[in-house]
């Protein structure tokens, strides 16, 4: 079996893909700036090692005897991912590790410049792919366990209704966080896979209401449909992150 490092282990999707790796029976190293207390709790027998990853000295030695990186930015430093990705290529290609992994935890366009921070994701791809490490990058349409955050689960307990950025007609592929684990662990022993990125998503494409029945059946009560605007849910985010 491989080891595995994970970048961004004190965070839901870097636990998740954690989660996944121990299940296929890799061995498994949490990388992120402070231990957390749920990664104590979650992973009490990984190895852990600390690294900036805007530091590039910190990386070599936190990712030495890699087989494989999986890797999760930190959402406060979304605008630095060229930086950030060109360092961590890098510092990889220099210890020979035999392939990155790059979750860019949203939606990749099919050009550069479309749908503002989507866009920015093209930027990054190309960063990782010119420092010369073999790598493959995955975009996860829209994450299922978002329903679970501060900004929408209150919503769906407290007042029985799915308010979320979604018009009648958008149908969305959600995907779970370990799901997306899976993918990325299975894509390890896939050599076709090596310079792909590519968009993945659930099984369903559900509309707003589908999403509504599957709730309204999971809980017992009725979950009506409450479309948020942009500018509703980006309060809502400011003030849950």
């Amino acid at each position: 079996m491989a080891l595995i490092s994970v970048v961004g282990a004190n965070g839901v999707q870097g636990l998740a893909q954690m989660r996944q790796a121990l299940a296929a029976g890799h061995d498994v190293r949490g990388i992120s700036r402070h231990r957390s207390e749920t990664l104590d709790q979650e992973f009490p027998q990984i190895d852990f090692r600390a690294a900036d990853l805007l530091d590039e000295q910190t990386l070599q030695p936190a990712f030495e005897g890699s087989d494989f990186i999986l890797v999760n930015h930190p959402v406060p430093l979304r605008p630095r991912r060229v930086e950030m990705l060109s360092a961590i290529g890098r510092a990889a290609k220099r210890l020979g590790v035999k392939r990155v992994i790059y979750n860019t935890a949203t939606w990749i366009p099919d050009k550069p410049g479309d749908a503002f921070s989507y866009g920015d994701n093209t930027a990054i791809i190309n960063a990782l792919f010119r420092t010369g490490v073999p790598a493959t990058i995955f975009g996860s349409v829209l994450f299922m366990d978002n329903l679970q955050t501060n900004w929408a689960k209150r919503h769906i307990v407290d007042e029985n209704r799915f308010h979320y950025p979604h018009g009648p007609s958008l149908r969305a592929n959600w995907i779970s966080l370990d799901d997306v684990g899976k993918v990325m662990v299975h894509s390890l022993d896939r050599p076709d896979f090596e310079g792909a990125w590519m968009n993945i998503g659930g099984p369903e494409r559900l509309s707003p209401m589908q999403v509504c029945e599957i709730l309204s059946d999971v809980s017992g009560r009725t979950i009506r449909y409450d479309p948020a605007t942009p500018e509703q849910f980006g309060q809502l985010l400011a003030a849950g992150l």
